[in-house]
């Protein structure tokens, strides 16, 4: 029987149980339902927790309980425990367990594949990257950069789905490591890391701070538990922190500068030896259908959440990037290229022969444009709908859409279709 791992409890956790149930055809909708709202049945007796716990498992719930070590007091919750299903026909034990040791348990061979995101991968990981931890801030290029024998890789995008409270609709669990400010003290920071390394105080949550401290070893941290409070309550304070959906940071008015410093997904993370020898271990992946970083469902599901947070963020986002920076990160060209399950050591070559080579780029150019394309697109038809609704004709419509969008006009124009066209095209004219 293989063993797979996933985080115990959180979003990851009801997103990989979704996916994991909708793979196996099982219906594991009661069971993610009662761990989304174990927060509220949280007790810091023990005793309590215990009888609690005792009930649910005689309903056949799959849980156990562990301290929520997020919370100041620290009390007992009900997490996910484990189960057995079958991927692609191979039996397989999934196994709950804490965010940062699903990649740890890799390394062990203590499993054979897990569910987790790059900022926990980072965080484990370090001292296989070495020199390289720098510039690792997108998944498409870790295992690009391992410098150290290992056999935990990333072999794609696990593509877990969340359900947005506020708009009911799913977006795919993208986060973005952003720098924060106070709105009190915003400036128009041209370089991030110039501030980073200005001796400036800058929060961070203590399980992120050796990632931090790797990538920008002049940066003055300060652990806390809280960053957006902790950036609220210093007027001329900075942070780092993960944003989903910006709405929080809006909400306690703060803002956040530019791009990510890194950009964190759940991915399907696969001991690459065991893999190698195990015809089973290659069903099951096979089976969770790990995203490439540059396939067409990803570009998609980027740009819904790209134009996602830029709305909710709104002037609260200072100096936003385009979405190819926001993409690829600053460091495109180190290993961030294409791979797949049949690649070798699943990162790219180096040593291509020239015709593929030249392939290879000319496929990330392409898939460069057409994310330039669905983001220019997508506005232009939420844009449309708000206009529309005002009751203008459609000539005027378009009008003031050509108006209202001179950049991503730009934009599709280098993706090689005329903006009269696709506004004609798109009104039905």
């Amino acid at each position: 029987m293989l063993t797979g791992v996933i985080p115990q409890s959180g979003r990851m956790c009801y997103a990989a149980l979704s996916r994991l149930g909708a793979i196996a055809g099982e219906d594991l909708s009661a069971t993610i339902e009662l761990l989304e709202h174990s927060k509220l049945n949280a007790t810091a007796n023990l005793g309590a927790a215990h009888n609690y716990l005792r009930g649910l498992q005689e309903q056949g719930y799959p849980l156990t309980i562990r301290p929520d070590r997020q919370r100041a007091q620290r009390p007992y919750r009900p997490v996910f425990l484990g189960m057995d299903i079958q991927l692609g026909g191979v039996d397989v034990r999934i196994e709950g367990d804490e965010p940062h040791n699903c990649s740890s348990l890799i390394r062990l061979s203590e499993a054979d594949f897990a569910i987790t995101g790059l900022d926990e991968l980072l965080a484990t990981m370090q001292p296989y990257l070495g020199g390289n931890a720098r510039v690792v801030t997108r998944w498409g290029n870790f295992n690009y950069g391992l410098s150290t024998l290992t056999d935990v890789r990333v072999a794609g995008s696990a593509n877990l789905k969340y359900a947005d409270e506020a708009t009911g609709r799913a977006f795919q669990d993208f986060v973005g490591f952003f720098v924060m400010g106070n709105k009190e003290s915003r400036q128009e920071y041209d370089n991030l890391e110039t501030v980073l390394a200005s001796g400036k105080r800058v929060y961070v949550k203590g399980r992120y701070e050796g990632v931090v401290l790797n990538a920008f070893p002049r940066i003055k941290t300060m652990p806390v538990r809280n960053v957006e409070d902790a950036v609220q309550a210093d007027k001329h304070g900075v942070g780092i922190e993960i944003v989903h959906s910006g709405r929080t940071a809006r909400r306690k008015g703060l803002v956040v500068y530019g791009a990510p410093l890194f950009l964190s997904e759940g991915l399907l993370v696969v001991d690459y030896g065991e893999y190698q020898r195990n015809p089973e271990l290659q069903k099951a992946a096979l089976s969770l259908q790990p995203q490439g970083f540059f396939s067409d469902e990803r570009l998609s599901n980027f740009v819904d959440w790209y134009l996602f947070l830029e709305k909710n963020l709104g002037s609260n986002w200072i100096n936003p990037p385009d979405i190819a920076t926001m993409f690829s990160g600053s460091t495109p060209n180190v290993g961030l290229r294409p791979y797949t399950l049949e690649s070798r050591g699943w990162k790219p070559s180096d040593d291509l022969p020239p015709d593929k080579r030249l392939a290879e780029k000319e496929f990330i150019m392409a898939q460069e444009q057409k994310l330039n394309y669905l983001c220019f697109s997508r506005s232009l038809r939420t844009l449309q709908d708000e206009l529309a609704a005002t009751g203008a004709s459609p000539e005027k419509v378009a009008r003031q859409l050509a108006e209202a969008l001179p950049d991503e006009c730009q934009r599709l124009a280098a993706a090689g279709v005329s903006p009269t066209e696709f506004v004609s095209a798109l009104l039905g004219a």
